[in-house]
């Protein structure tokens, strides 16, 4: 201020200061609003990405939660079959001798149909479970409160088929016991991902039977799941497939409940739950509650 004063005076150095400080705040206002509206755009940009996101996400998820409810559907009717009315047989379908016989004249089933129709609801769920994961990422479920119960479900059934951590829930010493761990449910369902050109589809059932030696030849969890299938027909105490089975059909159950919600159908269907013995429910409830409310503060989704 002295400088200009001793130049120009001080009434006008007084106004040159004036002048520079209001063109200096000018500037100062005139880029800070430039580099607000710069992040205005990128938060706008960004929201629009994450909403079509999550868009996108739902899509997908009400594209293909009908095909993976009908398929839970059928596998827990014929787990609730296999472990409420053949466990408790005195003759056991899968348990026989001549894989072609039928087991009465009253049901004329056969060991191979009863197997092999089994293996195939499972391995058809798989099939959708996995080609709805090539769709969308898991990840992109946690913006969104139906996806992550949908994700929920889906990871508390396979965790009910390969988590050997259950066996610390049943009251006897397990000796035996046949998981499909993860990796082998998602190479089931790999085995039956067909494309016709346009979108991924599930094997048929034709198809299946009739390549199923080469398939169970090529994949060991076809092995591994008709192992345990099998296997759940012991009597053994020790033997822990029977109720890994139990708590599989059971938490298919929820799923189906949880889907029949999502997708705006009566929820009064009755689902015959399946009752576990020797097992305790109350400290397993902690670790996998039926609704995922309960579970997130326990439960990192992976």
């Amino acid at each position: 201020m002295a400088f200009l004063e001793s130049f120009f005076g001080a009434g006008t150095a007084t106004a040159i200061a004036g002048y520079l400080a209001k063109t200096y705040i000018s500037d100062r206002l005139e880029r800070d609003m430039e580099a607000l509206k710069t992040q205005l755009r990128e938060q706008e940009e960004e929201n629009k990405v994450r909403l079509a996101e999550r868009a996108s996400v739902r899509m997908v998820m009400k594209r293909y939660s009908r095909v993976v409810l009908v398929s839970a559907a059928d596998i827990q009717d014929r787990l609730w079959h296999l472990c409420v009315r053949q466990a408790a047989a005195k003759e056991k379908v899968l348990l026989a001798k001549n894989d072609n016989e039928p087991m009465y004249s009253s049901w004329p089933m056969t060991r191979h149909h009863y197997l092999t129709s089994t293996m195939y609801m499972f391995s058809r769920y798989f099939c959708w479970v996995e080609i709805l994961k090539r769709n969308v990422s898991f990840l992109e479920f946690s913006n969104d409160r139906e996806t992550i119960e949908f994700s929920y479900h889906l990871k508390r059934i396979e965790r009910m088929l390969a988590e050997t951590n259950l066996q610390k829930q049943s009251v006897h010493r397990i000796a035996s016991d046949k998981p499909v761990f993860q990796l082998m449910q998602t190479e089931i369902g790999e085995c039956l991902r067909v494309s016709d050109g346009q979108a991924d589809q599930c094997m048929s059932f034709r198809d299946y039977r009739k390549n199923y030696a080469q398939l169970r030849g090529e994949c060991e969890g076809m092995v591994q799941l008709e192992n345990l299938l099998v296997c759940a027909m012991s009597d053994d105490k020790g033997n822990f497939c029977l109720n890994r089975l139990k708590l599989t059909g059971n938490a298919l159950a929820d799923l189906i409940c949880f889907l029949r919600r999502s997708n705006g159908l009566n929820d009064d269907v009755s689902i015959g739950r399946i009752p576990l013995s020797d097992f305790n429910d109350d400290e397993f409830a902690k670790l996998w509650p039926a609704t995922v409310s309960h579970a997130t503060s326990a439960i990192s989704f992976r």
